[in-house]
């Protein structure tokens, strides 16, 4: 199995589409706009992150801790319109308006601009990457998940694969899921063994 490393965030997704990679790894919800709004023929094929991972981050001193408090705040977020429809999703169920939240696209910007001041919050950080990163750096901060809020559950990551490759070689990918499979049993192992040691 050979690894690449994407050059931009839309590459595995395209890479797959156009038959130059056999499975790349990508966030679902873009996979089903992909297929969704422009016809592009991949499939999610199995699950990496089986729930969220995305959040509404904010400093704790912004007093931020679920969708009610985002009322008169502005509100950082990649420029996706998945993101802007989560916005409105989270407030409605809430009662308010999404009119009530200020949107600024950041694009990739989404820690600076909340840690320079420039939102009181932002939406699409990850729960397992920003939070640790801003802790780490001295930041307390505060997040809440959308899910629950209007937004049903859903899986973060998934892997994906063409439809040609789906229908003309089966096989590949199960050889991929049964090497995955022996590789996750061997971390599991060594992690078991780590801690016995420990």
């Amino acid at each position: 199995m050979k690894v690449r490393f994407p050059a931009n965030a839309n590459d595995a997704l395209a890479l797959v589409a156009a038959g130059k990679a056999e499975i790349g790894m990508y966030y679902q919800q873009d996979v089903i706009q992909a297929v969704a709004n422009q016809g592009t023929k991949i499939k999610s094929i199995g699950a990496i992150v089986q729930s969220p991972l995305s959040i509404v981050l904010s400093l704790k001193d912004k007093n931020i801790t679920s969708p009610s408090d985002l009322v008169g705040k502005t509100v950082g977020y990649g420029g996706t319109a998945l993101s802007e429809s989560i916005v409105k999703t989270m407030m409605e169920y809430v009662g308010a308006d999404a009119s009530d939240v200020n949107l600024i696209d950041v694009g990739f910007d989404l820690m600076s601009s909340m840690t320079t001041g420039n939102v009181d919050a932002t939406i699409g950080c990850l729960v397992n990457h920003e939070v640790p990163q801003l802790e780490e750096e001295g930041f307390d901060v505060n997040y809440f998940m959308a899910n629950g809020y209007g937004i049903p559950n859903y899986y973060e990551e998934v892997f994906l694969a063409n439809n040609e490759m789906i229908e003309s070689e089966p096989e590949v990918l199960k050889g991929f899921y049964v090497h995955l499979q022996r590789a996750l049993r061997t971390l599991r192992r060594i992690r078991t063994a780590a801690s016995r040691s420990s």
